[in-house]
């Protein structure tokens, strides 16, 4: 829940977020980075364990999981075995409904203990890997998804399969694609290794990620606002920082968080975030090519301090700050941030960055569009970025 002094909407409640996990390396708590960073912006935020990971079950507890379940076509042990589709993407479907429940609507016989200031208008969905194809579905298939961010990657989605990869309840199920999606991708996938030649821009089995820009592509035609921002020298685990396990961008998370919060505030809170600069506004963050504000960093609460300081995640420990106050267990830990980086230094130049929007700030509305944003948006998309 956001902090003492963080803006809420006209009507006094707070827009929410959903959270769903990666795939085998992910659980919840990786993505706090997020979670927590959004809270302290005034979002009201849900992460879970999909189930099989984390601290969540592996098998459901009201089926019939013996071995009746192996035949063909059975379905009474569902999620089984984990790490498959429908864990995830039925589990996005069924998260959004329990954050959406209430007292007199509850959801799996129980309900959201934040519903009293969420305004269930102006929700979204966000999620990494499996996650990230999770709510590409979802989003475009359940017409109360307001927004979504597929961290590495956003999937194409065809409006006939929706029934074939979630279960929505009717009064739910969308007819068209409607949710401005942002994506993310990275220079590398698991692993950093040298290509043999000029990559292919729109992404690779190695690169610019698994489905590269597809799924961007795919809305742009359809009409729906998108974006894709290609993180430089980053990789699949820059969204779940676990270096000994596999290598991921230091600053990655950051700017990840950057471009997640710019696009959630320009849907869901008007395109403007009180504890920002006037002059950053959320669709000036998603298109200029200037150096990184302080969003990713801090903002300005002055209610509560402490709020103030919102780079969750990926840092660096310091024994002389921590000597300083042996009293603090946090004391030396210093968090990596990314105010003043030039924007175009973070930006790949193997792999598209580029956008589709429709621009609030100009009469009408109008579109615009960037086949390439660390080209300055050429006229024609080159062959390279």
């Amino acid at each position: 829940m956001p902090p003492p002094g963080t803006p809420r909407l006209p009507n006094g409640k707070y827009p929410g977020v959903v959270i769903t996990d990666g795939s085998i390396q992910a659980f919840q708590q990786l993505y706090y980075w997020a979670a927590e960073g959004l809270a302290q912006y005034g979002y009201e935020v849900m992460t879970y364990d999909v189930q099989g990971q984390g601290d969540s079950d592996l098998l459901p507890s009201t089926t019939n999981c013996g071995p009746s379940y192996l035949r063909a076509g059975d379905l009474l042990c569902q999620g089984v075995p984990y790490q498959q589709n429908y864990n995830f993407y039925q589990g996005a479907e069924d998260s959004l409904s329990f954050f959406l429940s209430t007292p007199s609507h509850p959801y799996g016989g129980s309900f959201n203990p934040g519903h009293r200031d969420l305004d269930p208008g102006e929700v979204a969905i966000a999620g990494h890997s499996l996650g990230a194809g999770a709510v590409s579905w979802v989003g475009q298939c359940d017409n109360r998804v307001r927004a979504l961010v597929a961290w590495d990657d956003l999937i194409p989605v065809t409006m006939s399969q929706c029934s074939s990869n979630v279960t929505i309840p009717q009064a739910d199920q969308a007819a068209e694609p409607h949710a401005p999606a942002l994506t993310t991708t990275n220079d590398y996938e698991f692993n950093v290794q040298p290509q043999a030649g000029v990559p292919d821009p729109n992404g690779s089995s190695n690169g610019g990620g698994l489905d590269g820009t597809a799924g961007y592509l795919s809305l742009v035609k359809q009409g729906v606002d998108s974006e894709i921002i290609s993180i430089r020298n980053g990789t699949h685990l820059t969204y779940s920082y676990i270096p000994y396990v596999l290598p991921s961008n230091e600053i990655g998370e950051r700017v990840a968080f950057y471009y997640t919060l710019a696009w959630l505030d320009e849907y869901l809170r008007g395109g403007r975030d009180a504890l920002l600069a006037p002059g950053d506004t959320a669709y000036r963050r998603l298109t200029a090519l200037r150096t990184y504000d302080q969003s990713a960093d801090s903002n300005a609460n002055t209610v509560d301090r402490g709020a103030a300081e919102v780079s969750f995640g990926a840092g660096t420990y310091s024994a002389t700050q921590a000597a300083g106050d042996p009293t603090d267990p946090t004391a030396g830990n210093v968090p990596y941030e990314i105010k003043g980086i030039p924007i175009r230094d973070t930006l790949s130049f193997y792999y598209y960055s580029e956008y589709s929007l429709h621009d609030p700030g100009a009469a009408g509305a109008p579109l615009a569009t960037c086949t390439d944003m660390l080209g300055g948006c050429p006229a024609k998309q080159p062959a390279t970025p």
